[in-house]
């Protein structure tokens, strides 16, 4: 599934949305990231919380990460970054830091394939049925990721 628009209007209108921003399938902290907000799927869903996980990553490459980590909460492509950029997240990697990717067996591209060397700065953002973003969190530092319970404070907030 390809993401045409800033938030999918049809998950918008009908729930809060917890938007999560991740690097690709490649980076383990981009995997820890999504499955532990993966396991604590259902106490966002008890909130009425609707997870989506956005990357520059190819839709096949996004389905894998899915199917990797079960999943249950739709994980999108931004081939190309244009939500990405929407949201000020999206640059391009530096040819030092391609280097290191690229010594370490990673190429970026192979996964973003017409984005090429695009990555997003990992974030997090909760934005309510009427498009108000309640909490930004992102971190040029993309070891360090906005905890759950954070985020799940976040959307508490929305009722009061």
């Amino acid at each position: 599934m390809e993401m045409s628009d800033t938030v999918p209007s049809e998950v918008r209108r009908s729930t809060p949305v917890v938007l999560l921003f991740y690097r690709g399938e490649w980076c383990p902290f981009c995997n820890l990231l999504l499955r532990t907000y993966g396991l604590r799927a259902a106490e966002f869903a008890e909130r009425g919380a609707r997870l989506v996980a956005v990357s520059p990553q190819t839709p096949d490459n996004s389905l894998t990460m899915a199917e990797k980590h079960n999943l249950e909460f739709p994980v999108l492509s931004d081939e190309g970054g244009d939500v990405i950029d929407t949201y000020g997240l999206k640059y391009d990697v530096n040819d030092s830091t391609r280097a290191l990717l690229e010594g370490g067996g990673v190429d970026v591209a192979k996964f973003n394939g017409s984005g090429g060397w695009i990555l997003p700065a990992p974030a997090v953002f909760v934005i309510a049925r009427t498009g108000i973003v309640r909490l930004a969190g992102a971190n040029g530092e993309f070891m360090q990721r906005v905890e759950p319970d954070d985020v799940l404070a976040a959307v508490d907030s929305l009722d009061s």
